[in-house]
């Protein structure tokens, strides 16, 4: 296999375990179920006239961001987003995968500020540059 398709294999695994924590994410009053972040975010609306984003302290001084949504039944449902700053192990594991991908794509030609955005999106996801 070329050094080329190992770079676009590691690359594809790494951004598929970034953006799959948390979902299927199932209403728990209609049982409507989404697949991924984006669907969460196309298929629901807003609460209320903002974003739907809180930060909400957690132990340990950390912070989480919560996202409200409002099911199309009608259900809040939010979605706690986690920072991959925390110390935890799963957190940890998550940190080296975020820094070995933004190597890889540094490395294959992207600036590192461009790669480190694209790479947030696909964790929140948002639709990345083709």
């Amino acid at each position: 296999m070329s050094g080329t398709q190992n770079f676009r294999d590691e690359l594809f695994a790494g951004l598929k375990l970034l953006a799959a924590d948390a979902f299927p994410k199932l209403c728990t009053n209609c049982g409507a179920t989404y697949g991924a972040l984006s669907d969460f975010i196309s298929g629901t609306s807003p609460v209320g006239d903002g974003s739907g984003l809180a930060s909400q302290e957690v132990a340990d001084d950390a912070c989480q961001v919560a996202l409200a949504r409002q099911c199309r039944c009608g259900a809040e449902m939010l979605e706690y987003l986690d920072d991959r700053r925390r110390c935890h192990d799963v957190a940890s594991k998550r940190r080296d995968l975020f820094d070995r991908l933004l190597q890889l794509l540094t490395e294959g030609g992207m600036a590192s500020c461009v790669a480190k955005t694209e790479l947030l999106k696909i964790m929140r996801g948002k639709k990345v540059r083709s």
